[in-house]
This record gives C-alpha cells, sequence and structure tokens, in this order.
C-alpha cells in the first residue's frame, strides 16, 4: 500500500471508533477544533461600547469612551497631561484621542473643539460607561492659570 492510499484511507476512518490515525494528524486536529469551539462558546459576551452623540450640527457624530472622557477632563481646565494623569494614559494618548475628535468634527485646535462641545453635559447621558460616571463623581475643575499668581503657576508647572 502506498503513502497516499494510505492517508486516504485514514480520511476514510478516522472517526470510526477504535481507528487510530498513524500517518496523518487529522484526530488531534478533530479534537483542537472541538476544544476551541467549545472555548469559544463558553467566553463570555463582551459588554457592548457605549458611544455618546454629539449635538447640533454634529449630530451624525459620535465619541468614544476615551474621547468623552478626554472631552471631559479638557472642559475642566484641565491640561492634557493633567487628563493624562487623572485617566492613566500617556500625554501622547490624550493628544491622539484630541487629534481623533479634531478630524472627526473637522475643526482645527482643541480651543475650537471645546467650544462646540461646551454644551454637552456627559451627566445627562442616560448611559454612562463606568470611568466617566467615576470623573463625573470625583473630578474637580482645575484651576485656570490666568487666575493663578506667578508663583502658583510654579508650583503647577513643575
Amino acid at each position: 500500500m502506498n503513502y497516499w492510499q494510505i492517508i486516504l484511507d485514514e480520511v476514510a476512518h478516522y472517526e470510526d471508533k477504535g481507528y487510530r490515525c498513524l500517518y496523518s494528524n487529522l484526530q488531534e486536529t478533530d479534537i483542537y477544533i472541538e476544544k476551541h469551539e467549545e472555548d469559544c462558546a463558553q467566553k463570555a459576551p463582551r459588554k457592548p461600547k457605549i458611544t455618546y452623540p454629539l449635538p447640533g450640527q454634529y449630530a451624525h457624530l459620535h465619541l468614544s469612551e476615551r474621547e468623552a472622557e478626554c472631552v471631559y477632563c479638557l472642559q475642566r481646565n484641565h491640561t492634557i497631561k493633567s487628563t493624562a494623569i487623572l485617566l492613566n494614559l500617556s500625554a501622547r494618548t490624550v493628544e491622539f484621542y484630541l487629534k481623533n475628535i479634531k478630524s472627526k468634527m473637522r475643526l482645527r485646535t482643541k480651543s475650537e473643539v471645546l467650544l462646540q462641545l461646551s454644551e454637552v453635559d456627559f451627566s445627562s447621558f442616560p448611559t454612562l460607561h463606568e470611568t466617566l460616571a467615576d470623573l463625573i463623581d470625583l473630578c474637580q475643575p482645575a484651576p485656570q492659570l490666568q487666575q493663578l499668581s506667578s508663583s502658583q503657576k510654579k508650583n503647577i508647572v513643575h
């Protein structure tokens, strides 16, 4: 019996009880696939992502959870760096989210974004994700630098 005839015989009989495949890994592959399918079926479904619709002329746009968190902190006069610290992100990641928001809204600056989104009150949304809800409860507005004395500004910057 040649090799290919043995393989064809194994393919024909690999599901038979007591038959052992010697030249192919059909049975091992079948066991692996069954186990993988069981694992996939047992995994809990992901919780749905919450998005936040924008008002007015931007009603067709939505902010992601992280974008909403960044906007909320920036609305509360936090800098990109302090927003990053609050959200346990790097400043570069906050800048990336802000860049995405500017691109969605076709705006050029952070100030324009904050001006357009000044009316958005995230606490009024019917469903909030956990991190944003915590931010709303705990995040205090940062003092504006224009209102601070020069010695206070030095303490914040350094």
